[in-house]
């Protein structure tokens, strides 16, 4: 059977879907990784996948950014949003990056399934297999 990662930003909306899948994909036999918030750590284990998460320094809640990012308060709902995108999705994505690539190295997965906001993922498509991580 097929090795897969799944990996997604830790939001429910964006964990919950691919909760479904992971469990589907490990229920039809498959060795199945998922690489996610550590909230979501229960959730992801009882799918049969293996669990692995995101490293604290980039593992955000969305239940309340403004602890971990103050300054986003008081901000317009359209600035708030570029704020987030940067802070919470693309500065994290070289984290994810590198991480991803090492738990390729060690878990040899043919496909990797991605929701739209991991960032993490990006770099992926244009770098050949076997070349291994990159320093952004």
């Amino acid at each position: 059977m097929a090795k897969i990662i799944v990996t997604a930003t830790p939001f429910h909306g964006h964990v919950a879907p691919l909760v479904a899948i992971a469990a589907d994909l490990t229920e039809r036999g498959h060795g199945v990784l998922f690489y996610t918030g550590a909230r979501f750590e229960e959730r992801v284990r009882k799918t049969g996948a293996r669990f692995v998460p995101y490293p604290a320094e980039v593992d955000y809640a969305d239940r309340d950014f403004t602890a971990t990012f103050p300054e986003r308060e008081g901000l317009a709902p359209f600035d708030r949003m570029v704020f987030d995108i940067k802070h919470v999705l693309s500065d994290p994505a070289p984290v994810h990056d590198q991480r991803l690539q090492e738990l390729l190295a060690e878990f040899p997965a043919t496909v990797v399934i991605s929701e739209p906001m991991s960032y993490g993922v990006l770099p992926m498509p244009s770098v050949p297999p076997g070349i291994g991580a990159r320093s952004w």
